[in-house]
């Protein structure tokens, strides 16, 4: 939403205007996307080339494995872990890739390349 047509709908609230001009003002708002809104969503395209996943989750699965590689084989020997519950837990380890976006992933392969 445009936040200057927050502002108006705010002034017209405060000052007791009718609540449907303000409800017309503020679905106004809503409809049309402000440039800054427009820019992001171009913008938002154009970063959205395919980074190499592939890479990527083994880059972060390594990471992740040599960060909790203790905490990971407790769980592993634990007496109810059964070999039908690794895929769970592969799965949830590779939820947490989903947080970064294509440019980070990107980002973060470029940076370890140049260690």
């Amino acid at each position: 939403m445009d936040t200057a047509g927050l502002d108006d709908i705010v002034r017209e609230l405060e000052d007791g205007s009718d609540s449907s001009d303000a409800a017309d003002a503020m679905s106004e708002a809503q409809v049309s996307p402000s440039e800054d809104e427009e820019e992001e969503e171009e913008s938002e395209e154009r970063i959205e080339k395919p980074a190499s996943k592939p890479k990527f989750r083994d880059h972060y699965m390594g990471q992740i494995t040599r960060a909790f590689g203790s905490d990971l084989d407790k769980i592993r020997q634990e007496p109810t872990f059964s070999a039908s519950q690794l895929p769970i837990l592969i799965d949830s380890l590779e939820a947490g890739i989903d947080i970064f976006s294509n440019l980070e992933q990107e980002i973060i392969l470029a940076d370890a390349v140049q260690e």
